[in-house]
């Protein structure tokens, strides 16, 4: 019941429903989804032999009639209601043809396990159609409303390429969370993404997220490694198998050989799809969630002031940049001294960041570890083994490590800090430079001698 959720991987976006045989391109009638599923049963057979988990079912479509499409929704959300594995999304449309059958599917929206709303213009219509326009805001309205995840389609060329699709992420995505199926569908959609756009929507708070099924081998690699890279979008990747447009078993090994074995890995697989549909919407004994029962005086404390007061996706603050953005001179140095114990606060991983920034602003950069800590720079970090994440973010300051290391950046790690706490040297992250006690005074009165900013950080 609930308790299987802790292992087993999550599939952020398959299909459910078989598709009657069409001419598809002036051919005889064919049925291409041979691995399609009608019943729920043997959608969760399926799920047990890929050892998948949890997954977010969707109607499944590709025939040119939209009825076909809308009449699956039922099915979806009755494996939802069946099973607490699934999860279900609902198929919606913007055009006006469609209107009816939208407003019937949006008042399932608030039926238990339905946690998204599905679009796609391969259908009709197009992200940025005046006629598509009322459609489109009541759909996000009601996502809103309820904290749908909004998936759409996209592919490249056409009504869903992602210069038409990213238009709902500038329209929509402050205050609805909006995933883009297929990390843009071919060629020019990944390079658009990876090489910039989907790290400058996350950057100015857009609710974006994706999957790389469909994807062209060489950008679950990129994206992986623009992510390590930048430090930001790894809470934003799902993976997704597409059943039955895709291969479940092959979509699995593609993302596992980019990012598996890394905290990354933990994130795609398990950790976002957790953190976005939650950890299931039935309790150990099969039932709908209910609130516990309160007091007439803790009922009376819980509405004296409405909370919260404001939506998911709501503006707190302003982005003004008030200082420049300095870049290094020639031969500008920054020395980084970090005493903070690893997880206790959040002392070790800023200076860690900060340090990253200045490496890629172009100073030579350094940091030194020392006392407590040295044990920021082990290699053995995880339970129940080295490299698993007992809790999101685990690997935050290994993976960070790796990062600044890989770009160029000197990590120092004091021997005695190590000795303190009962560190083995050979544990330390590859590339760390071990030191000498005395080397922590020299040290520092080397990159004062060369001009460089320094920042040290203390934590008892």
């Amino acid at each position: 019941m609930a308790g299987r959720a802790a292992g087993g991987t999550r599939d952020a976006h398959r299909h459910l429903g078989v598709l009657p045989a069409f001419p598809f391109y002036g051919g005889p009638p064919v049925s291409p989804d041979v691995t399609a599923r009608a019943t729920i049963g043997e959608l969760l057979k399926d799920m047990d032999a890929e050892g998948t988990e949890r997954a977010l079912v969707i109607p499944n479509y590709g025939v040119p009639d939209p009825e076909v499409a809308f009449s699956f929704n039922e099915l979806c959300v009755e494996a939802a209601t069946r099973s607490e594995r699934v999860s279900a999304a609902l198929w919606v449309s913007p055009l006006a043809r469609d209107a009816e059958r939208t407003g019937d599917a949006l008042k399932l929206a608030g039926e238990p396990g339905v946690k998204a709303l599905k679009l796609s213009f391969l259908l009709g219509g197009r992200p940025g159609d005046p006629a598509c326009r009322p459609g489109l805001d009541e759909i996000f309205a009601v996502a809103r409303e309820r904290d749908l995840v909004v998936h759409v389609h996209t592919s490249p060329g056409a009504a869903s390429d992602i210069d038409q699709v990213g238009t709902l992420v500038e329209d929509y995505g402050d205050a609805v969370k909006i995933h883009l199926v297929h990390f843009g569908g071919g060629m020019s959609g990944h390079i658009k993404l990876a090489g910039h756009r989907f790290f400058d929507w996350i950057e100015r708070g857009k609710q974006v997220y994706t999957d790389l099924s469909w994807a062209i081998g060489f950008a679950p690699r990129w994206l992986a490694a623009e992510i390590d890279r930048r430090g930001i979008g790894g809470d934003r990747v799902l993976f997704a198998s597409d059943e039955p447009w895709c291969d479940a078993a092959g979509e699995h090994a593609r993302m596992r050989a980019a990012a598996g074995g890394t905290s990354l890995g933990d994130l795609v697989f398990r950790q976002n799809f957790d953190r976005l549909y939650g950890l299931g919407h039935y309790n150990q004994e099969g039932e709908g969630d209910t609130m516990a029962e309160l007091t007439e005086t803790e009922q009376q404390s819980l509405n004296e002031i409405p909370h919260p007061s404001l939506p998911d996706g709501s503006s707190l603050y302003g982005g003004t940049k008030v200082f420049p953005d300095y870049q290094a001179e020639p031969g500008q140095s920054y020395f980084t001294l970090v005493h903070g114990i690893a997880h206790e606060s959040s002392v070790s991983f800023v200076a860690i960041l900060q340090a990253t920034r200045a490496l890629r602003k172009g100073f030579e950069t350094a940091i030194y570890f020392y006392g407590p800590g040295a044990m920021n720079c082990m290699a053995t970090r995880g339970f129940p083994a080295t490299g698993n994440s007992a809790f999101p973010g685990e690997h935050n300051i290994n993976e960070q490590l790796k990062t600044f290391i890989k770009e160029g950046g000197k990590v120092y790690c004091c021997r005695f800090g190590l000795s303190l706490h009962g560190l083995r040297e050979e544990d330390l992250i590859e590339g760390v430079i071990p030191t000498h006690p005395l080397d922590v005074q020299d040290a520092l009165i080397h990159y004062s001698r060369k001009g460089a900013i320094i920042n040290s950080t203390y934590m008892w």
